[in-house]
């Protein structure tokens, strides 16, 4: 089949970029495809895990150095921040451990992160331990999800083909509306 094709050949650096982007969606995917045998679990879980090391380590760089000339020009973000720098300011420890958890705030928090005082080392130890937790968790569910389709009689491999091609023409319908804005 064509996409598994793809997968053999792109799949790890798609699951590292969109890792970086996105995350859920792509490490489950590929925790699905290291059930069906395409990708490897232990490559899957380092570069789901490099991805999102790297991901937030630039969120919080750019909050360190570009912060405030950045929310300057984005009212959307500045927004979001702003609830973030409340959670900070009232459950620090819970946001800097479940950050990697809050849908939709994920790339906001560490750059808001990044605005704070909080040491550039203490992040980095804190995005080490939070993104090992999280790529472990989201991948390994990936892979169990295909254990719990096969046992249940549904084909994980044709289900992931569909679950493939739908994020991929939905990330690229998300893209082709942001960039015609």
């Amino acid at each position: 089949m064509a996409v598994e094709h793809y997968l053999y050949q792109f799949g790890y650096l798609a699951l590292f970029v969109g890792a970086v982007i996105e995350g859920e969606t792509f490490v489950l995917l590929a925790g699905l495809a290291a059930y069906n045998g395409i990708l490897s679990l232990e490559w899957v879980l380092f570069w789901a895990y490099f991805g999102a090391m790297v991901g937030d380590q630039s969120f919080f760089f750019l909050g360190r150095f570009r912060g405030r000339e950045f929310l300057d020009r984005r009212k959307k973000w500045r927004d979001r921040c702003g609830k973030v720098f409340r959670w900070l300011h009232t459950h620090q420890i819970m946001v800097l451990l479940f950050y990697r958890f809050i849908y939709g705030f994920r790339s906001v928090t560490p750059f808001v992160i990044g605005l704070t005082t909080i040491r550039t080392k203490s992040f980095i130890i804190i995005n080490a331990l939070v993104s090992l937790a999280w790529t472990v968790l989201v991948a390994v569910g990936g892979y169990y999800l295909g254990y719990l389709l096969d046992h249940s009689g549904i084909n994980p491999k044709h289900l992931q083909v569909w679950l493939f091609l739908g994020s991929f023409f939905t990330l690229a319908f998300i893209a082709a509306v942001k960039a015609r804005k």
